[in-house]
């Protein structure tokens, strides 16, 4: 029997699986780590890893997943009671979340209880990467797989209950027969012919004294603490996304509206070459709101400048609002 181990490092985690391997794939170059013995999480700043076995790793894998896109889709959903039994997570501030571990006895039969760690944005979405490359890896628990599906419309926080859907329509039933009484009691009006159209008088209208209506400005964050949190976040959000780094051929930059929950809300591109090539960064599945609008109308939004370079790097700086951007031709 052949005992393996399997590390998945991130900057702010990581993940370690042993197990062993069945009958019959020991003589492989890279046997596959078909049954789990053990796992520890170990995050960086804490001191105690987070263990236990195969059935605390599927409900952590679960539960993290479907916490991870509640908040980038800003839509929650019930999670399922084996799952929720064993895991839970939620958030106690812009940058924390408490995931809470309900685990009757560890992986080497011991009692262990219930156990509480509190993770930040960063290090929370390392452990989502960190669960991604386990199940991307086709020679680690073969049978571990995420899976997405679309969650239901009664979950989302736009959902109107049936009066108020039925109450427009109720509403203006009511108002058309009341119109109707009101005419049926009219009098019938006299048709008198038509009369020649009295000349037309100018009169001089000065157009500069009639005000032009302007929108009025979109709300901005200013706090600097809350700035370098939703840079931070921002940056980690993107740069986990952004898989066709090699595809960029010159530098692309664009304006990110941010919001206080660190959800892209809008993004605008900067110069030509970007507006052409925007398909090729993350920022289309990320925004939550049809581009090109900069940012959701009486919301407060946090700007940023983000530049997909062309050798692989990711920038995000403040935006500033006179900033003049050049386009970088391409090699």
């Amino acid at each position: 029997m052949l005992t393996l181990t399997r590390t998945y490092s991130l900057p702010n985690c990581t993940l370690t699986l042993e197990g062993i391997a069945a009958s019959g794939n020991t003589n492989l170059d890279r046997p596959p780590l078909s049954i789990l013995t053990h796992f520890e999480c170990l995050f960086l700043g804490l001191e105690s890893p987070l263990s236990g076995n195969r059935e605390l790793l599927e409900a952590l894998n679960q539960a993290v997943s479907l916490y991870a896109q509640s908040l980038l889709s800003g839509v929650g959903r019930p999670w399922p009671s084996e799952v929720a039994d064993r895991v839970a997570l939620e958030r106690r501030s812009l940058d924390h979340h408490a995931l809470t571990i309900h685990q009757s006895e560890n992986s080497a039969g011991q009692p262990q209880g219930r156990r509480e760690l509190t993770l930040t944005t960063v290090q929370l979405f390392d452990l989502v990467d960190a669960l991604d490359q386990v199940c991307a890896d086709s020679q680690t628990l073969p049978e571990l797989r995420q899976q997405f599906s679309p969650a239901s419309r009664r979950y989302s926080p736009y959902r109107q209950a049936p009066t108020e859907r039925a109450a427009p329509l109720l509403f203006g039933v009511a108002s058309l027969t009341v119109a109707a009484v009101a005419l049926f009691f009219l009098p019938v009006p006299k048709i008198e012919p038509p009369q020649e159209p009295a000349p037309a008088q100018t009169s001089a209208v000065n157009p500069s004294a009639t005000p032009t209506p302007t929108a009025p400005p979109t709300p901005e964050i200013t706090d600097p603490q809350l700035l370098s949190q939703l840079r931070e976040q921002t940056y980690t959000q993107i740069d986990r996304a952004w898989r066709k780094k090699a595809s960029v051929e010159s530098d692309l930059t664009y304006r990110l509206s941010v919001n206080a929950n660190g959800l892209i809300v809008g993004y605008r591109p900067l110069d030509g070459a970007s507006a052409d090539y925007d398909s090729d960064t993350p920022l289309r599945s990320l925004s939550s709101v049809p581009t090109p609008s900069p940012s959701a109308a009486g919301e407060p939004t946090a700007q940023f400048k983000v530049t997909f370079k062309a050798d692989g790097q990711l920038s995000i700086e403040p935006y500033n609002e006179g900033e003049t951007i050049t386009p970088t031709a391409s090699p």
